[in-house]
């Protein structure tokens, strides 16, 4: 549940929910809804492979799932460089600390080879 309905999904700019259940079938409760300028709840439905495209600042909430288990597949749309690490990274723009520290390439040979380095151009370690 995200019941708060002032909850929005800092700094990105395009929230995607996909929903993977199938409501009243496999969940109950769970509602979806918007906070609008007015100050209402506004609840939106979907059904099982529907998907809520909204712009990340709008306020939005999820009322307690009260049977059952609700799969929804959430992505974020950002603004800036491509990130490579493998955590939800805090920093709006330069490198991050973890970026580049471990990548695996497959080389011409098909072979892989795991890199370790930073990304601050020191040379890498090639592993295989």
């Amino acid at each position: 549940a995200l019941p708060v309905p002032r909850h929005f999904d800092q700094d990105s700019l395009i929230t995607i929910d996909l929903m993977l259940s199938e409501p009243g079938v496999d969940f109950g409760g769970g509602q979806f809804s918007t906070l609008e300028v007015d100050g209402a709840l506004k609840p939106h439905a979907f059904a099982r492979g529907d998907a809520a495209v909204f712009v990340s600042h709008k306020y939005h909430c999820v009322s307690p799932v009260t049977k059952g288990v609700r799969h929804v597949l959430v992505m974020e749309v950002w603004a800036g460089a491509e990130r490579r690490c493998g955590h939800r990274c805090e920093r709006l723009s330069g490198l991050c600390p973890q970026e580049g520290l471990e990548r695996t390439a497959v080389g011409k040979d098909g072979q892989e080879t795991r890199n370790t380095a930073v990304s601050r151009g020191e040379e890498a370690t090639g592993e295989r």
